[in-house]
């Protein structure tokens, strides 16, 4: 059986990745912690702050991206500016394992089109 896609099958195919960037977004913002948690993250926003140097081998692209965030949202605390850049890396992660899925059960499954598209998501 040929299925052929119309014009809103593939804006709606376009918009999935949208989608589901924002709702990974929206559900870490709401389930972040509010404040300093316990490890790591005292010392990753002190460092990100003043823009000192880590330890060696510590996530300098990490404290980098942090200081970014800090001073382009200056009007969050930096503690919450930090968590940004998680949430948001988690939330492009979430994209890109997304299209990996596409590309690996397009390949070797057997599927149609909308059942890849919507396991994949």
């Amino acid at each position: 059986m040929i299925v052929a896609f119309t014009s809103e099958d593939y804006d709606m195919k376009k918009w999935l990745p949208v989608i589901l960037f924002l709702s990974v977004l929206s559900i870490l913002q709401y389930t972040s912690y509010p404040s300093i948690g316990w490890w790591n993250s005292g010392g990753y926003a002190v460092q990100s702050y003043y823009l000192s140097i880590p330890s060696p081998g510590d996530s300098i692209l990490y404290v980098i991206l942090s200081w970014i965030f800090i001073k382009l949202f200056f009007f969050i605390p930096a503690i919450k500016a930090v968590t940004l850049v998680s949430i948001i890396s988690t939330a492009f992660s979430a994209v890109l394992f997304y299209y990996t899925l596409v590309i690996i059960l397009g390949r070797y499954s057997r599927v149609n089109e909308w059942n890849r598209l919507i396991v994949s998501f």
